[in-house]
């Protein structure tokens, strides 16, 4: 099929696409990465030699600086950056941390230096903010003809992340004109779904409700403050329809809490946080009462 494509330019910056800013308050790792979600778009990720060499200015000095690193698997294969980029350079103090005593360890920058540290703790940090541009091509070609033309013109296909980008996005759409974007499917799955610029694939936007995946380990009960907090609530599922529109967000490999609970201990005790009535259900084994991540949606008004 062809179809007229979205592109994508990042625009330079100290590095490919990125301002950083050095923020100069202490706060704890979860403090730290609200603070740049809220004003920028992300904690620092270091993706390579290069941005190393770059970024090297902004950790002259002894003072420890919150990045987007951490650690929830209490093992060296847990490694991830917090925006979802592939964890593929190291830049360690001497050795990778071995002390996996907390569930998760956040990564401290000093003197270019990488360790290992425990997340409530307070420090200075480092954000950076991406700036795009956007441009709408009229020209026919099937999907992998469009990828290779943002990648070779421009930057990539777009992704979007966020409702602010949807809405960008929407301005450029003509009517019912149906255009190529960056996401795409793996392996034929529900949870196959890519971004082909390696975005994390974490939002998903309906017309009644915006859901996203938090990839921070909370329990139940502190996760539910934080939905209610930062958005509306925990998702509820309310039928097979909605059930499979939103289980791309859900990673196989992770437990995901969402908003059912039990207030009886029977089989009737079972509710939703947000009132919604319980008339679907997907059971495959007992509850989990690990911590895990979670999925939350925002009621669109």
């Amino acid at each position: 099929m062809l179809e007229p494509i979205f592109c994508c330019d990042l625009l330079p910056g100290l590095a490919v696409g990125r301002k950083y800013h050095r923020i100069e308050q202490r706060k704890n790792w979860t403090e730290a990465l609200d603070y740049c979600r809220a004003h920028y778009t992300d904690l620092l990720s270091i993706r390579s030699l290069e941005e190393h060499t770059l970024t090297s200015p902004l950790f002259n000095e002894d003072e420890p600086r919150w990045i987007g690193l951490y650690n929830n698997m209490r093992s060296t294969a847990g490694w991830k950056w917090i925006n979802g980029d592939v964890f593929n350079f190291t830049h360690w103090h001497i050795k990778v941390p071995g002390d996996y005593m907390e569930s998760v360890i956040c990564v401290t920058v000093r003197n270019g230096q990488w360790f290992g540290d425990d997340c409530s703790k307070t420090y200075l940090f480092t954000c950076y903010k991406e700036d795009r541009e956007y441009y709408r091509i009229d020209q026919q070609k099937s999907w992998s003809e469009a990828r290779d033309y943002c990648q070779d013109y421009h930057t990539d296909l777009i992704s979007i992340g966020n409702p602010e980008e949807q809405s960008l996005m929407s301005k450029l759409f003509d009517g019912d004109t149906p255009l190529w974007i960056g996401l795409y499917n793996t392996n034929g799955s529900a949870d196959g779904w890519k971004w082909i610029n390696g975005d994390s694939f974490d939002y998903i936007e309906t017309p009644n409700r915006i859901y996203y995946r938090i990839d921070r380990w909370k329990n139940w009960t502190d996760a539910l403050f934080y939905c209610r907090k930062h958005y509306t609530d925990l998702t509820s599922v309310q039928n097979q329809q909605e059930h499979e529109m939103i289980f791309p967000l859900f990673d196989s490999n992770t437990s995901t809490w969402i908003g059912l609970y039990n207030d009886k201990q029977s089989s009737d005790g079972w509710r939703w946080t947000n009132g919604d009535k319980l008339n679907y259900s997907q059971w495959r084994n007992k509850m989990s009462h690990n911590k895990s991540s979670w999925l939350n949606s925002r009621d669109v008004t």
